[in-house]
């Protein structure tokens, strides 16, 4: 798959996750300490110790957000590396 395929295949993906999904505030502070440095997105989730489907839910969340960044030419699997924007 070309880059531009991959880019618009994440696109679409994070654009499932634009709308909040409730008070995640605490959870937020959490996250964005977990990917200071570059950090596989489940890693960084289950590192912190929150529940491996909620922690994903709101990392794609911030991803679509822009206040975590990852590498749009590579797929966004839930290893992807993430940082902290």
């Amino acid at each position: 798959m070309s880059r531009r395929g991959v880019r618009s295949r994440n696109l679409g993906w994070l654009a499932g996750y634009r709308f909040p999904a409730g008070d995640e505030e605490g959870q937020e502070r959490v996250l964005l300490e977990a990917f200071r440095a570059p950090t596989g997105l489940r890693a960084g989730v289950t590192a912190r110790e929150l529940d491996e489907l909620t922690g994903l839910d709101l990392a794609y969340r911030m991803l679509w957000q822009r206040r975590r960044l990852f590498d749009f030419t590579q797929p966004l699997l839930p290893d992807v590396a993430a940082w902290t924007a």
